[in-house]
């Protein structure tokens, strides 16, 4: 499917960077209060699966750290990255094309269910098939086992993928919300148990699998639709057109996003994939996931207003504020009390990883500014342009990858920090050049947010110094600074961005309500 081309706005039609951060998100940029009322909803309900999940994750994780060994998560860890490269092609993009359409017919909707449970089926059997030379390309015998037993969450998963597609197009926050919360706290539960009993790697395999059973098991009651006996290649062929791309995008997406784990996996061993792991599934990947709800909250919303450039520049400005307010005191924080929190938290066998948290956490904060950035223009339909900045994303990230691996886990995190600035300032162009805006509008949105971020940042630094120069513990530090830094950067925020303290507070005003 070629691009759609947005005509450009006049300069005097689109809102200035001022005029367009000027109001609360909740305004009229939208369009209709309708439309306007959906998202708050969707936004408020995927914020609180996001929250519980995340809780439920890190629970679970804290108590993990206890009961497992490095080389537990390492092998478990090689196994889960197989089945994450399955979740990222199993529904063969088209559910996000079933998204973005702006109408859809009976024959789409059970086309792509039927593919989906064919991909889902495939994939399985494969996965059975490849379990032995994936584990004979680690040096891990042990590994067989786990991804067997995960490739039965294959097909499960696929028999859900539409209903959740359909569910997301209806701007139907609450049954998505509802069945992930309850799959992870299921999940968390059972890792637990079995690592309490000595289960070792395989509590990690049991809670994947039991997320999968559960998630799919709680969409299908929620759900009123049924698949027919429809099998259309018309439809296919025109869903497929955006989704086959969008599944391109994916995969390099998964290739760069796992090419870390699988190189450190093959070349340092399993203990240094376990810490690498820690470092990013016990702490970053819960606090990246903060993005999970403005992201699917605004995707249908922003595919229904395609059309009008105004209006997405204002929704684009207010909401890379808004997450840049959340993300950017939490990312920066937490490169100061990495080496407390971990000391305290996750225990001294897991100092290693301090500084690759704090890589890491760079990372996390430079994302953090560009968390909506793709969705913007997959909503404009412009596809393919999202699938050669994932290409050039993934040659460079994985280049870098490469390079570190000489320097240890900290090189391999450390490049790809570098390569990470570059990336994420052509993302940002890429953007602003679709909305017909100037780079200033978007440093504009930002400064306010970063300025007090940094303030709070440095004074952090400093009282951490004095405190360790005092002899006072970790547990006492860790308490101390987390509380300075929110004392400290709440008022500097109010003064230099009044606008992010409204933005937040008018969030809360959207009351979740049952989606229609």
């Amino acid at each position: 499917m070629s691009e759609i081309d947005v005509k450009p706005a006049a300069l005097s039609d689109l809102p200035s960077p001022r005029d367009a951060l000027s109001e609360p998100l909740d305004s009229e940029m939208l369009g209709d209060a309708n439309l306007r009322t959906r998202v708050l909803r969707g936004l408020a309900w995927s914020t609180a699966v996001v929250v519980t999940v995340q809780v439920a994750r890190l629970c679970s994780g804290l108590v993990l750290v206890h009961f497992l060994q490095p080389h537990d998560y390492g092998v478990a860890g090689m196994a889960l990255l197989a089945s994450s490269f399955v979740l990222a092609i199993s529904d063969l993009g088209l559910g996000a094309a079933l998204v973005q359409r702006p109408s859809i017919s009976e024959a789409d909707r059970s086309t792509v269910f039927w593919a989906n449970v064919a991909t889902g089926a495939l994939l399985t059997v494969s996965g059975l098939l490849l379990a032995g030379p994936f584990a004979r390309f680690f040096h891990q015998p042990q590994v067989r086992p786990l991804l067997m037993v995960l490739s039965i969450g294959f097909f499960i998963t696929s028999l859900a993928m539409t209903q959740s597609a359909l569910f997301q197009r209806a701007m139907n926050f609450r049954a998505i919300s509802i069945r992930l919360m309850i799959a992870h706290v299921a999940g968390a539960g059972v890792a637990i148990t079995v690592a309490a009993l000595g289960g070792g790697a395989w509590a990690l395999i049991a809670q994947a699998l039991t997320v999968s059973i559960v998630s799919t098991s709680f969409l299908w009651l929620l759900s009123s639709w049924r698949p027919r006996l429809v099998f259309s290649r018309g439809s296919l062929r025109d869903l497929g057109g955006f989704g086959f791309t969008y599944l391109g995008s994916r995969l390099l997406d998964y290739a760069q996003a796992n090419a870390d784990n699988l190189l450190v996996g093959r070349y340092l061993g399993s203990t240094a994939l376990g810490l690498y792991s820690v470092s990013y599934n016990v702490i970053l990947l819960p606090l990246q996931r903060l993005f999970v709800p403005v992201q699917d909250a605004l995707y249908p919303a922003l595919s229904r207003i395609q059309d009008d450039v105004a209006r997405l520049v204002q929704v684009w400005l207010r909401v890379t504020r808004l997450v840049g307010a959340v993300s950017a005191p939490t990312m920066l924080g937490l490169i100061v009390v990495a080496p407390d929190f971990t000391d305290v938290v996750l225990g001294r066998q897991w100092a290693d990883a301090t500084p690759v948290i704090r890589i890491l956490a760079a990372v996390t904060l430079m994302q953090g500014f560009n968390a909506v950035g793709e969705r913007m223009l997959m909503a404009q339909a412009r596809v393919s342009l999202v699938f050669r900045f994932s290409m050039l994303r993934t040659v460079l990230s994985i280049g870098a990858f490469v390079v570190g691996l000489r320097w240890g886990l900290i090189g391999v995190a450390a490049c790809y920090a570098i390569v990470t600035i570059p990336v994420q300032l052509y993302l940002t162009s890429l953007v602003t050049r679709s909305l017909h805006i100037g780079a200033r509008a978007f440093i504009t949105a930002i400064a306010g947010v970063a300025e007090a971020a940094i303030a709070m940042f440095l004074v952090c630094w400093a009282v951490r110094v004095e405190l360790i120069h005092a002899g006072v513990g970790a547990p006492v530090r860790l308490v101390a600074i987390v509380a300075l830094g929110v004392v400290v950067y709440l008022p500097i925020l109010w003064w230099r961005s009044p606008e992010a303290i409204r933005e937040i507070r008018s969030l809360r005003r959207g009351r979740p309500t049952s989606a229609a």
